[in-house]
């Protein structure tokens, strides 16, 4: 969260890339699993690690996966897994019901380091959290999806 300051880390990108244990991990579930899921073949794109620092990161502003895809068609999946506990009260995922059937929204600047844009339509009042227990997690197409506390 905050730029230089180790103990602040919030994300890591294309973990794939650089350790061969999530290289595999990709190839041999997540790919498999994601094309039967959208019932075609697929191309992994990221493996990354967030965390969510308590008292010090920003809450996830409302976006859909989607937005920054950039891909035609926009045929995706995200997955997740918590490594904690995660509920309303410490960061869990939360969805905005009823988005996955209404295409993309508009988006804006947030101002959130490594959340760049963010809905302009959609608030908690019409979402839902998405609780896990550590090492479990979900699936969503391009949904609108954030974590917030």
């Amino acid at each position: 969260d905050t730029k230089g300051d180790l103990s602040t880390l919030k994300q890591i990108q294309h973990l794939h890339r650089h350790e061969p244990w999530f290289d595999e991990l990709a190839k041999t579930m997540l790919e498999p699993l994601a094309a039967e899921l959208l019932a075609c073949p697929v191309t992994l794109q990221n493996v990354q690690f967030f965390n969510k620092n308590p008292g010090v990161s920003k809450a996830t502003p409302p976006h859909q996966d989607g937005f920054y895809f950039n891909i035609q068609p926009l045929e995706a999946v995200t997955m997740w897994v918590a490594l904690d506990d995660s509920d309303e009260h410490n960061g869990c995922v939360w969805y905005t019901q009823g988005s996955c059937s209404q295409g993309l929204r508009p988006h804006q600047a947030s101002g959130v380091l490594g959340f760049s844009q963010c809905c302009t339509d959609y608030g908690p009042e019409v979402s839902v959290c998405m609780a896990a227990a550590g090492g479990r997690g979900g699936f969503e197409r391009w949904w609108v999806g954030w974590v917030g506390w």
